[in-house]
């Protein structure tokens, strides 16, 4: 069974970090080297010229069969992202073949392709991993040979995050203003992550009729597409398997850390967390040598409570909610009233469906 191997690229730095920095790692052992796969890449035709001389993409195409599908960069880098990623997985339908999707800034351990070969051939429709950002400017110095162990490669981690994920870290009562990760330290050599939002580093859709509304990991997709849970696999600890993504220090930096109260968490995760995001959850990631110490019983049980707490709604939300509905429709309406959105009566009974459903906003 031949998985398509997804990749969008395009833009003069992100061209630069794939082809120096993100492919060599896909070349190590256990990787690409008689991976049954297909090299899908969306790039621009201007990128693609500068891509197809490059050594490194020769060499890509020395180890497996490469398609470079040209797309033009005219509008938001996110919907450009999904609409690539819609393509991919309408043909990859098509054909019946999973797929893996990666970033032209991730790192990734020896071994990882094998890893999902094996998983797929264990019943695993879907494989989830935290994709923890780190600081390019401090992982440079390090990344030849381009070959670490899972083990190796998480203990660099560790000491060269980005600053964006060290304000995901719960401090004070504080962490970011959109706690979709939360990070807290074990010890010296270990970090946990409760996450609600994953890579979904593969994907081998039971219904063949899902596609992605907003990004790959976005609101009600991945339940769809691979609707039974036991089919989902989450990698919990990345001293096995490791994936990282490499970013600028300036990139996210204007991102703020807020207190997480009961009552900002419940209303953040009551729009944007769906029933696979609580699964995602669920689940005690580990960063690090991942060697299970009595010291970090505490933070566990601490991490343990703040998920579960989103399972009963505090008073005050409950009060709340009726006028965060209304709030924002108003905000909707004056949109509309400007002529900035549009929203047709079809759009506005699927709104209706959802809130009467679900009792919570829409996403969009």
């Amino acid at each position: 069974m031949t998985s398509h191997i997804i990749n969008v690229v395009w833009g003069k730095s992100y061209v630069e970090t794939f082809l120096k920095r993100s492919l060599p790692f896909q070349f190590a052992p256990g990787n690409l080297k008689n991976f049954d796969g297909k090299y899908i890449l969306y790039t621009t035709r201007e990128d693609a010229e500068r891509i197809r001389t490059h050594p490194h993409f020769k060499q890509l195409e020395s180890l497996l069969p490469v398609e470079c599908r040209m797309i033009t960069a005219d509008t938001s880098p996110y919907a450009l992202m999904t609409a690539c990623h819609t393509d991919a997985i309408k043909q990859a339908n098509r054909e019946g073949a999973p797929l893996i999707f990666l970033s032209p800034d991730a790192i990734l351990s020896a071994g990882l392709f094998s890893f999902l070969q094996d998983t797929l051939d264990q019943g695993k429709r879907l494989v989830a991993i935290c994709s923890t950002r780190l600081s390019m400017e401090k992982m440079d110095p390090y990344l030849e040979p381009f070959s670490f162990s899972s083990l190796e490669l998480a203990q660099l981690a560790l000491q060269n995050f980005h600053p964006y994920i060290e304000k995901c870290f719960l401090k004070k009562g504080k962490t970011l203003e959109r706690p979709s990760q939360i990070y807290f330290p074990l010890d010296q050599k270990n970090v946990l992550v409760r996450a609600f939002h994953l890579h979904p580093l593969l994907l081998y859709p039971r219904d063949r009729s899902a596609l992605p509304p907003l990004t790959a990991d976005g609101p009600h997709f991945l339940e769809k597409a691979v609707p039974d849970f036991q089919e989902w696999e989450v990698v919990t600890d990345c001293s096995k398997v490791a994936l990282f993504e490499l970013s600028r220090e300036s990139f996210l930096e204007d991102a703020t850390v807020k207190p997480l109260t009961s009552f900002r968490f419940f209303r953040w995760a009551d729009v944007h967390v769906t029933a696979g995001h609580r699964f995602f959850a669920k689940h005690e990631i580990i960063l690090g040598d991942g060697k299970v110490h009595p010291s970090w019983n505490e933070t566990r049980q601490q991490a343990h409570h703040l998920i579960a707490s989103l399972e009963t709604p505090p008073l005050s939300f409950r009060l709340a909610k009726p006028f965060l509905i209304l709030g924002f429709y108003l905000k909707k309406l004056g949109l509309v009233l400007t002529g900035k959105k549009r929203l047709p009566l079809k759009k506005i009974l699927s709104h209706f469906r959802y809130i009467l459903k679900t009792r919570s906003i829409p996403f969009s």
